[in-house]
């Protein structure tokens, strides 16, 4: 007999929407798209760059402009800054970019295959990591962060013609490095001294996710968790050792998430879409908490200050924002978002022909649960039923349904997901 497997989760009794709130400073505009942004880890800098190339810092002591560098002739995607030096690090067409800006002076690393999409510093500043490559030709190089010489290449592309690794980021303690990007298989750690492959992220007991394209990439600041954005309109979080995914938060559009960030306190998310709305996450009961709205076409990037107090934004419309959170971090912290449902399990899981859901209620209610396909359409649904404060059970027929992961969902009639996680049918 198989042991049984039980995916607990909380859930929160919250809005049939979020609340919105529109408090916002604007610190910068430019005729320029604001293409990336940067939070510095003392909270004394916001790094930004426009269109052109042009990297700016933001002094928030003093509340003004400190430096400007004209880094590239093109578009700059991300910054980096590198751990413990005065270094900024840039994804380059040809390489990697990294200015200097107490020297105000730029070096390059030259790049291997393809433009370079994405990079990521070891934790200890030593080396840097990129991800390029273009067609069937993708790599992952490792490179001495002193004098740029490369030190180890993994090839990927034997993992598909369609694979591209558009994310790259090394685990906090350094053990391991996650590439992500656009295949059946979201994303592979790696071995960052012998480049072995160590494991697989997004393949919940040992199914391979379906085709999609992994946009943004960030460890919860624990290293415990790692939230992995959809082009598929959601943002899946897994669990950073055995890549399983645990969490999914889900927008009502495809393909609109542009952005994420976490907050330094693990408690809040925060991503951006393409329509300029920012929405937070509360990690506690993961759902959204506020929505933010201030910018006219897509957010870029977003970065949150040392404290999780405020974040910053930017996007299209050339604007540099900064956000107040106090509120929400909070309500968060003390407790005030009420739990409207103590547990949920599902068993077994994987499982074949009935799913057995428990779930503990604080409140009555009418709930229906659910299972949702990988791009969230509806397979099966319960019927209407009224929940009582206690402990409530369903039992759910798989027997018609195709093979695969699902998500569990539990929701209201108005059909507001208050929660849900993944199951696997066999």
């Amino acid at each position: 007999m198989k042991p049984r497997t039980t995916a607990v989760l909380f859930l929160c009794l919250l809005a049939a929407t979020p609340m919105s709130a529109q408090t916002a400073r604007t610190i910068f505009s430019s005729a320029q798209p604001i293409t990336a942004l940067e939070w510095s880890r003392d909270g004394t800098r916001i790094t930004f760059a426009e269109g052109n190339g042009t990297l700016t810092i933001w002094s928030v002591p003093s509340d003004a402009i400190a430096q400007t560098f004209t880094a590239s002739s093109h578009p700059i995607t991300s910054i980096h800054s590198r751990p413990g030096t005065a270094e900024i690090g840039f994804p380059l067409d040809d390489g990697i970019g990294i200015w200097n800006r107490e020297t105000n002076t730029l070096r390059t690393i030259p790049g291997t295959t393809g433009p370079v999409r994405e990079i990521a510093w070891s934790p200890d500043g030593m080396k840097v990591a990129s991800a390029c490559g273009n067609g069937t030709s993708k790599r992952i190089v490792i490179w001495n962060a002193e004098n740029g010489a490369q030190i180890l290449e993994l090839d990927t592309a034997d993992r598909g013609n369609s694979c591209t690794d558009y994310q790259v980021a090394w685990d906090p303690d350094g053990s391991r490095i996650l590439g992500t990007g656009s295949c059946g298989d979201i994303g592979t750690f790696y071995n960052p001294a012998t480049g072995g492959e160590l494991g697989h992220l997004g393949q919940p007991y040992g199914i391979l996710a379906f085709n999609t394209i992994v946009k943004m990439l960030s460890y919860s600041p624990d290293g415990t968790l790692v939230a992995a954005g959809h082009y598929f309109n959601y943002i899946a979080i897994h669990d950073s050792k055995g890549g399983v995914e645990m969490h999914r938060l889900t927008y009502d559009s495809i393909g609109l998430e542009q952005t994420m960030a976490w907050c330094p306190t693990d408690s809040l998310i925060v991503s951006g879409d393409r329509d300029g709305v920012i929405t937070m996450w509360t990690t506690k009961i993961w759902r959204p908490l506020k929505i933010f709205r201030g910018h006219r076409g897509a957010i870029n990037a977003l970065a949150w200050s040392r404290d999780g107090r405020q974040f910053a934004s930017c996007g299209n419309d050339g604007k540099v924002k900064i956000w107040n959170t106090a509120d929400a971090v909070s309500a968060v912290e003390s407790g005030t978002v009420a739990e409207a449902v103590d547990g949920m399990e599902a068993f077994p899981n994987p499982a074949r022909g009935l799913l057995h859901v428990r779930y503990r209620s604080r409140r009555a209610g009418r709930v229906t649960v659910s299972l949702a396909d990988v791009r969230g359409a509806l397979v099966l649904t319960s019927d209407d039923h009224a929940s009582a404060n206690g402990t409530e059970e369903i039992l759910l027929d798989l027997g018609s349904l195709n093979t695969g992961p699902c998500m569990l969902q539990l929701r209201l009639p108005d059909g507001t997901v208050l929660h849900q996680v993944m199951v696997v049918i066999r």
